[in-house]
């Protein structure tokens, strides 16, 4: 679904600056430095690598990590209860239901091919982005890392009838299980499953959305629910033959194999909602588990892992049995994130599950209290679909309060019209309702984002959309909740005086905006340096909002309301008036002033943490330091040591905001330590000066 992410800012990669021009100049590339974002062209993003520390996930410079998204149900896998007035079918069904319409397989394995290649497109993945959200969570079909010829044999299974089905079925599993032992699963590049996640992960990184890939059906199905059953024969299959295990155990080694460097992907959610086991159902998920985790370890594959308990992915621990899913019965307790599923339930952090079940945490009080005693980071997997929109609501600001990420089920929702429960309605005929539309195309063209209806109803964004902690020093994205637009600076220029205005997001410098809080907030063009301030520090109604020198000028400084409807108001300190999208306008360029002190959607701003590794500066604004002088460690606790200088060097330290916080005035040592104890964790900026020449580099306090 969704995300928050709460920082100091800090990058990671060491850039290094050779400062040949006046103080102007030095503050606008201490900006760039700090925000670490090349002037030109935009460059390719690159997210930190996610982790678990105790409740939190974090990043490896320590910034708390909130995920809030939207999950891409119905796109990979189908399941009936979205799919209007037929509730209990699985996708295998509606496979069948095509064959008994007289379809071929192979014709019905290109309507599919048709329905994934229309139901999310990079139009999408867009509009996901524009409403500040920061992952999704993909429901993925095992069958979709077999290769053609593997899946015929399944399918086959699907179109037989009688005693032929069982034959079949049999006969798949144990080809199944070969195919596994022989290395034969998941082995070539063109597997749809590879191919879907490749072209997901090109068009989230410039976005900085994350992935969690969600096994969504697995092989024999983990639960009796239709719509998330393999269906092929038996349910719950998967925990009375081994043969559906090990192939599942295959595929997330491969899976890990192919992703284990791209950290575009924040977690494998390895079985989803497992539900109505036995004690022994437990014991063989707890082994599965474990030997899936066992496996993605030894490919040095350090991602975050969900795990799911029964009852839907809520419950721990059966009632009286002994078979659990704590930290303590996992090998590998290292990066695990425990699973919440909650729907249309209460929002208080006081009362408990009333079914009386063990270490069940769907109930807000419950998650507490587990947490607390296993000091587990949570992912809410699934939650919303609920009309009643102050419960909506509750749910997600007390998600936001208890900074559990969380992913909304689900983007698209077919006929959902009258209900608005999703964020899109998919327009016409319940498929299976009318297989014409299969055949002649008109399905695939209302699957289509351009053709969904968004929800009308402004209470729903108002529940749903991301609120996200601003720390000062930290760089964002500033989105119009309206136009879902970025704010930014013309052209881009670096001059004072530039316009600002809204335009479509393509990570680029002048979209970004680093924040510092003193009596206000100020917002700092990281392309620039320059301040987005109301231009001549005029009152009036509709005057310009452009970008200036700092000078401190309350025309600079901004009060930040959270407003009704996860976004935040901007009210200039000067004026007392708020930023707005001049005429509610949706268009790129359009332009960005005050206005009157009365609150409307054009003046509602998503504030979204940038998150990336960065690649440095430009070239025009770097030279590397002589290889004489070695600063080090460049991520450092205590002590940081300069070596190599020259007589009569010097050293200062600045924080975010230009602000010089250390000085070593002129040494004539050839070694020089400063001691960094005491100051706040984050970035700050190293300048060394030596002979005549003027360096600076990036510094990260832990």
């Amino acid at each position: 679904m969704i995300i928050l992410m709460k920082a100091h800012f800090s990058a990671v990669l060491p850039s290094r600056l050779r400062i040949t021009r006046g103080l102007q100049v030095l503050r606008s590339i201490i900006l760039l430095v700090v925000a670490g974002i090349a002037t030109g062209t935009a460059p390719a993003q690159t997210l930190k690598r996610l982790h678990a520390e105790g409740k939190k996930i974090v990043t490896p410079d320590k910034q708390e990590v909130i995920l809030r998204g939207v999950n891409l149900g119905q796109w990979l896998v189908m399941e009936g209860f979205m799919s209007g007035s037929n509730g209990n079918m699985a996708q295998v069904d509606m496979k069948r239901k095509l064959y008994d319409a007289g379809q071929t397989p192979a014709q019905i394995e290109g309507l599919f091919e048709q329905w994934r290649a229309n139901f999310i497109t990079r139009a999408d993945i867009d509009f996901v982005a524009s409403r500040g959200f920061n992952c999704i969570r993909v429901p993925l079909h095992y069958e979709l890392f077999l290769t053609r010829g593997q899946r015929e044999l399944r399918t086959e299974v699907a179109y037989a009838d009688g005693t032929a089905k069982l034959t079949k079925y049999n006969a798949y599993k144990t080809a199944l299980k070969n195919w596994a032992d022989n290395n034969e699963l998941a082995m070539v590049d063109s597997i749809d499953g590879f191919q879907l996640i490749d072209t997901l992960i090109s068009w989230c990184k410039p976005y900085g959305i994350y992935l969690v890939l969600d096994m969504h059906v697995v092989p024999g199905t983990a639960g009796t629910n239709t719509p998330i059953t393999d269906q092929l024969y038996a349910g719950k299959d998967f925990f009375t033959d081994s043969k559906n295990r090990t192939p599942l155990y295959r595929i997330w080694d491969k899976i890990s194999e192919r992703y284990k460097e791209e950290t575009t992907i924040a977690m494998y959610d390895l079985i989803n909602e497992p539900h109505s086991l036995s004690e022994g159902d437990m014991g063989i998920l707890k082994f599965s588990y474990n030997q899936m985790i066992t496996d993605i370890r030894a490919n040095g594959d350090s991602t975050l892992i969900v795990v799911q308990g029964t009852e839907y992915g809520n419950q721990y621990k059966r009632n009286g049995g002994i078979n659990s899913l704590f930290p303590t019965d996992f090998s590998s307790r290292y990066n695990l994130v425990y699973s919440i599923h909650r729907y249309r339930l209460p929002n208080n952090t006081t009362e408990s599950n009333p079914w009386n079940l063990q270490n069940h945490v769907a109930y807000f009080a419950d998650a507490i209290a587990f947490q607390n005693t296993h000091n587990v980071p949570y992912l809410v997997g699934e939650t919303g679909l609920d009309t009643d929109y102050t419960r909506l609501a509750g749910n997600f600001d007390l998600m936001d309060d208890l900074k559990m990420g969380s992913t909304l089920w689900s983007l698209k929702y077919h006929t959902d019209g009258g209900v608005n429960r999703a964020p899109m309605d998919i327009p016409g005929v319940n498929p299976w309702d009318n297989l014409t539309q299969w055949t002649n195309g008109t399905l695939f063209n209302n699957i289509r984002f351009e053709n969904c209806i968004r929800n009308p109803v402004s209470a729903y964004w108002e529940a749903i959309l991301p609120r996200y902690p601003l720390v000062s020093g930290g760089t964002y994205k500033v989105l119009n909740y309206l136009s879902g637009k970025a704010l930014e600076v013309a052209a881009p220029a670096t001059n004072d005086g530039d316009n600002v205005q809204q335009g479509n997001y393509t990570y680029t410098p002048d979209q970004h905006w680093v924040l510092s809080l003193s009596d206000a907030w100020s917002f700092m063009n990281a392309n620039s340096g320059l301040a987005l301030e109301i231009a001549d520090s005029a009152t009036s109604n509709e005057a310009n909002a452009q970008q200036g020198a700092p000078t401190q000028s309350d025309f600079q400084k901004w009060l930040l309301e959270w407003k009704n409807g996860h976004a935040y108001s901007l009210t200039n300190k000067g004026s007392n008036l708020y930023l707005e999208v001049a005429g509610s306008s949706m268009d790129d360029g359009a332009n960005v002033l005050q206005n009157i002190s009365v609150f409307s959607n054009n003046r509602k701003w998503v504030i979204v943490p940038i998150l990336d590794q960065s690649i440095g500066l430009s070239t025009a604004l770097t030279s590397p330091l002589p290889p004489t002088i070695r600063v080090y460690p460049t991520r450092v606790e205590a002590l940081l040591q300069v070596e190599g200088l020259s007589p009569a060097s010097s050293l200062k330290l600045y924080d975010v905001s230009g602000r010089l916080i250390r000085s070593i005035g002129q040494q004539n040592q050839e070694q020089v330590h400063m001691d960094l104890s005491g100051l706040a964790p984050g970035m700050y900026l190293l300048e060394i000066r030596n002979q005549n020449e003027v360096y600076q580099t990036k510094i990260v306090k832990l």
